[in-house]
């Protein structure tokens, strides 16, 4: 069986989760390859002309704009489906194509069967990659407010009529978290029956439990100091929630007296030199080992995002042994376990965040038996194999049904 894995990118969580399928299918003793539209399709030159070309639209004529996250429309034709076919697979598996990565109605030019993995909200809006919880997808979405439109006939319901009229060229969807597929089914793009909830996988043999002791004392951190990690690839969408940090830290300290450090991997924004003492930007981190050091001198890895699916770096944080805090905004809740392996606060803002934070390390036990408790809720759902063995069983339904056509 000869799988070809498609997205945009193999950067973002979206291309690392494409390259842990490929790297789990590969370890389970099948042909899995990634093709992704930037690097084996287009130059970085031509792939940024493409996204200038694909935001045009609401730059031209939406002044009112205000967007919670990235907005594709895929208005453009791409050369995806000839270079798909001349690869001849079994099935092709497509993954984040936004940017003008693939236009809707190509989908039916590709002659393998499809699986496409939703890495948000994307597939079953108007353009929105995350709602902000807006249920306008629901009613086939126009005067969007992302947009700051008015009109019912705009360009969120234009996109979404094309995505209905091409979603059924696609076998199977799969949602990573459960929250993302009772969406996507209340949205009517895509049906229950053609929709599988299957979990992203992580290398744990990568993502394992480290002495932080180490690590602290390369980068200097004081033993006694209550050290809490966050990451992302880019901390300026405003659903990342990022903005909330330096008053969670500030709560914080306040409430347990002591010293916090707050270690954020990622992009450093223009104005870090502004956030509080005690903060520490890494810059991007190159490798997976160096992601595992990170997280493995927290106490406690903080997520605050105001929605998100099944983010990639909680499962890691998991795999590290180390417990993990946030809203209960997406699949995050479905991960964490309240009381066991970190805290969901109740309330999306930056005290409810703190008190939630203070809430865990007050009910936490032993770093040892939190650390245990983490790998183990790791293993019994996130690992690869499990990823795998879910994915080799799908693909064997499509192709079965395919054969029988």
């Amino acid at each position: 069986m000869k799988i070809l894995h498609v997205t945009a990118s193999a950067g973002g969580g979206a291309g690392i989760a494409a390259r842990c399928s490929v790297d789990a299918l590969r370890e389970a003793g099948h042909n899995s390859e990634l093709l992704t539209v930037d690097g084996d399709m287009r130059t970085h030159r031509q792939q940024l002309w493409r996204r200038r070309l694909d935001w045009a639209p609401q730059r031209l004529f939406y002044a009112r704009r205000g967007f919670f996250s990235v907005w594709s429309n895929n208005w453009q034709p791409s050369r995806l489906s000839p270079i798909v076919n001349r690869r001849k697979p079994d099935l092709v598996h497509l993954h984040w194509l936004g940017d003008g990565s693939l236009h809707w109605n190509e989908l039916a030019d590709i002659k393998a069967p499809l699986v496409w993995t939703m890495h948000d909200t994307w597939a079953f809006t108007g353009g929105c990659h995350y709602t902000d919880n807006c249920k306008r997808y629901i009613e086939q979405c126009g005067a969007c407010p992302q947009l700051g439109s008015t009109r019912v006939s705009d360009l969120s319901r234009y996109n979404l009529k094309r995505k209905r009229r091409y979603a059924d060229q696609v076998a199977r969807w799969i949602s990573p978290s459960r929250w993302l597929g009772e969406m996507a089914v209340e949205g009517g793009t895509i049906s229950r029956e053609r929709l599988c909830v299957i979990p992203n996988g992580v290398n744990g043999g990568v993502f394992k439990r480290l002495e932080p002791d180490q690590a602290r004392m390369r980068r200097n951190i004081p033993d006694h100091a209550l050290v809490l990690v966050t990451g992302a690839v880019d901390f300026s969408e405003p659903r990342k929630g990022v903005r909330l940090l330096p008053e969670v830290l500030r709560r914080l300290e306040a409430m347990t007296k002591g010293k916090c450090v707050l270690i954020l991997f990622g992009a450093v924004p223009e104005r870090a030199a502004d956030w509080p003492e005690g903060t520490c930007w890494t810059g991007p981190l190159k490798t997976a080992e160096e992601v595992a050091e990170v997280l493995g001198m927290a106490d406690v890895f903080v997520l605050p995002s105001l929605q998100d699916n099944l983010p990639n770096v909680v499962l890691e944080a998991l795999a590290c042994g180390c417990p993990s805090v946030g809203f209960d905004a997406g699949g995050f809740g479905e991960i964490v376990e309240t009381g066991v392996t970190g805290w969901v606060a109740d309330r999306k803002d930056a005290e409810g965040l703190a008190e939630a934070i203070h809430h865990w390390l007050q009910a936490a036990p032993a770093r040892k038996v939190v650390a245990d408790r983490c790998r183990d809720r790791f293993e019994s759902f996130y690992t690869l194999d499990r990823h795998a063995k879910a994915l080799i069983a799908l693909y064997g339904e499509v192709l079965g049904e395919g054969r029988k056509a």
